[in-house]
């Protein structure tokens, strides 16, 4: 049996009216989430796992305050610019995974924490940021400015 795979490319969202915020939860889905991430640089992501809406308006802006307003989507790596760190943090730091042990339809779900993985920071630019969880690692990603 040939392992198939299905690829969505979250670039084609970029046609909604409207920005979005996402974490991958990295894990053997099936599915592959394909993203232009870095800024001008224009890289191209791949992340195979399970793809988790976020709601965080103060979170997207000080992302997009942090990678478009200071960094001006330049194409670098957090890892080359680590006095920026502190506002990655905190901006991560706004935004929760919604979890709860039980469906939301029936119950209030709580909101788990993401943590920015700086074991990964090589790997991570604009609209790319490897990210902790209680569920495992993930990748948070978001509608690209460029």
């Amino acid at each position: 049996m040939v392992n198939r795979r299905v690829y969505v490319e979250l670039d084609q969202v970029e046609d909604l009216d409207h920005d979005w915020l996402y974490v991958v939860l990295e894990g053997p889905s099936g599915v592959v989430y394909e993203l232009q991430h870095g800024g001008h640089s224009c890289c191209q992501g791949a992340i195979e796992g399970y793809l988790v809406p976020v709601e965080s308006l103060d979170g997207y802006a000080a992302l997009i305050d942090l990678f478009v307003n200071r960094l001006h989507s330049a194409p670098v790596a957090m890892a080359s610019i680590p006095e920026h760190l502190p506002a990655l943090r905190a901006a991560v730091a706004m935004i929760r995974i919604p979890a709860s042990s039980e469906s939301s339809r029936t119950l209030d779900y709580d909101l788990s924490p993401i943590v920015v993985d700086e074991t990964r920071l090589e790997e991570m630019t604009e609209a790319h940021v490897p990210v902790t969880t209680e569920f495992g690692p993930g990748v948070l990603v978001w509608s690209n400015s460029d």
